[in-house]
C-alpha cells in the first residue's frame, strides 16, 4: 500500500514539471498563423493592378509544405496575379456643359452616331486621324443642318469628302499629285472668322463662313503658292462640285428653275429642272454660265465666280512669266470650270492634272496651244446650249 501511495506523488510530481515547462516556453513557427495575420495587417490591401507581363511568370509566394505549417486566413481568399484592367475607351460623343461644346472622337462610323439633347448648344469640335473640325452650331443650322439629329451625316460627309478626292487625286494625277493632300486638316467653320487657308508642313488649315467652300478651299491650298490662275480655280470647282459626290454645295439650290433671269433659262432648256444638282448637273451649270457670259461679256452681271475674269477672285495669284498670255481675262470661275471639264474629256484626267499642277504646259498637255482649244471650247458651247 505504500508503495503504491509514493508511486503515485512520484507520477504527480514529475507531472507538474513537464507541465510548468511548457507554459515557459511555447515553440511558435515562424510561418504560423499569429505572424502571418500581424504581417497582413501592416501591409494593407493590395491594390495595383497586375503588370502586363503572363501570370506564370511571377507565380504567388508561398512556403514550401515540408517546412512551414499550412495557413489559411478566414476573411481574406488567397493574393494572386490579377488580369489588368481594360483601357477604358472614351465615349464617341459627349457633351461639355461649361463650354457648350459636342465633343467627337473617332476614325470613322459617323452616321449611326448618337448625339444627346443639350441646350442651347454651342460649337461642335470632331477630332478624327486626318482633321480636326470646329463648327458653330448656329452657323450648321443655317446651313440646314439640323441640331443636333443632322451632324452625324454632316460629319461623315466631311470625311468621306477629304477621302474621295485624295484617291481621286492619287488615281490621276500621277507624279503631279501634291504633297500636301495628306497633310491633316484642319477645318474652322464659324461666323467670325477670316476667309482664306493657310498651309505649312504639318497641315492644312481653313477657315469659312461657308461650308459650302470646305472642298474649295481645301483643293486651292493645293495648288503652287503664287500660280493660282484659271486652270487651278476652275479644277477646283470642277473636282468639288462635278465630281465629289459629298460635296456641301449639292445640298443646297443652286437656280431657281422658275425663274427667267440670267443663265437660268439656258439650264433649263439643257434639262435642269430642280435647284438641287448632282454632279453631272453641276457640269451642264458651268456649261450654262458659261454659253451667257459669251452672250453678255464679264461685266459682273451676277456673283463674281460667274461675271468676272478670274483676277477678281480673293484667293487668284500670278507671278512672274505666269501672267502673260494665261487667258485669266477670258474667263471666269464658272466658265472655267466648264473649260476645264471639256479638256478633261477630251484629253483625260491625268494630262489634266500635269498642267493645273504645273509639271506640263499647256501644249505639253494637250498636244495644241490655248487660244485654238479656247477657240474650239467656246464654239462647242454656244452650239450645244443655244439661247431661248
Amino acid at each position: 500500500m505504500l508503495k503504491k501511495s509514493i508511486r503515485a506523488i512520484a507520477f504527480c510530481l514529475l507531472a507538474a514539471v513537464v507541465l510548468s515547462g511548457c507554459s515557459q516556453s511555447p515553440m511558435v513557427p515562424s510561418g504560423s498563423a499569429s505572424e502571418t495575420a500581424a504581417t497582413a495587417a501592416t501591409a494593407g490591401p493590395v491594390t495595383e493592378p497586375a503588370t502586363t507581363e503572363p501570370a506564370t511568370t511571377e507565380p504567388a509566394a508561398t512556403e514550401p509544405a515540408a517546412t512551414e505549417p499550412a495557413v489559411t486566413e478566414p476573411s481574406a481568399d488567397p493574393v494572386t496575379e490579377q488580369p489588368e484592367p481594360a483601357t477604358k475607351v472614351p465615349e464617341p460623343v459627349r457633351y461639355d456643359e461649361a463650354s457648350r461644346t459636342y465633343l467627337v472622337t473617332g476614325t470613322d462610323g459617323y452616321e449611326s452616331l448618337i448625339f444627346p439633347a443639350a441646350d442651347n448648344p454651342g460649337l461642335l469640335q470632331v477630332d478624327d486621324d486626318d482633321f480636326t473640325l470646329i463648327a458653330g452650331v448656329q452657323l450648321l443650322s443655317r446651313h440646314n443642318i439640323d441640331i443636333p439629329d443632322g451632324l452625324p451625316a454632316f460629319i461623315a460627309r466631311c470625311g468621306q469628302s477629304l477621302s474621295f478626292l485624295r484617291s481621286y487625286l492619287k488615281e490621276n494625277a500621277g507624279d503631279a499629285y501634291p504633297a500636301a493632300a495628306d497633310l491633316p486638316v484642319k477645318w474652322q467653320f464659324k461666323s467670325t472668322i477670316r476667309e482664306g487657308f493657310k498651309k505649312n508642313s504639318e497641315r492644312i488649315a481653313v477657315d469659312t463662313t461657308s461650308i459650302d467652300h470646305r472642298e474649295f478651299y481645301w483643293l486651292t491650298a493645293l495648288m503652287e503658292k503664287g500660280n493660282t490662275g484659271w486652270e487651278q480655280l476652275g479644277y477646283v470647282w470642277y473636282l468639288a462640285t462635278c465630281l465629289d459626290p459629298y460635296c456641301e454645295l449639292q445640298r443646297i439650290p443652286v437656280i431657281d428653275p422658275a425663274s427667267d433671269v440670267l443663265y437660268t433659262p439656258v439650264c433649263v432648256r439643257a434639262g435642269l429642272d430642280s435647284g438641287v444638282l448632282a454632279p453631272s448637273q453641276f457640269h451642264t451649270f458651268y456649261d450654262a454660265v458659261a454659253r451667257y457670259a459669251f452672250e453678255n461679256g464679264l461685266t459682273h452681271w451676277g456673283a463674281v465666280c460667274e461675271s468676272l475674269p478670274v483676277t477678281a477672285e480673293p484667293v487668284y495669284s500670278r507671278v512672274g512669266s505666269n501672267k502673260v498670255n494665261s487667258g485669266d481675262g477670258d474667263l471666269s470661275a464658272f466658265m472655267a470650270a466648264s473649260f476645264v471639264a471639256w479638256l478633261d474629256e477630251q484629253h483625260g484626267p491625268a494630262p489634266l492634272a500635269r498642267f493645273v499642277f504645273g509639271q506640263n504646259t499647256f501644249e505639253e498637255s494637250f498636244g495644241t496651244d490655248y487660244d485654238t482649244a479656247f477657240g474650239a471650247w467656246k464654239e462647242w458651247i454656244i452650239e450645244q446650249y443655244p439661247l431661248p
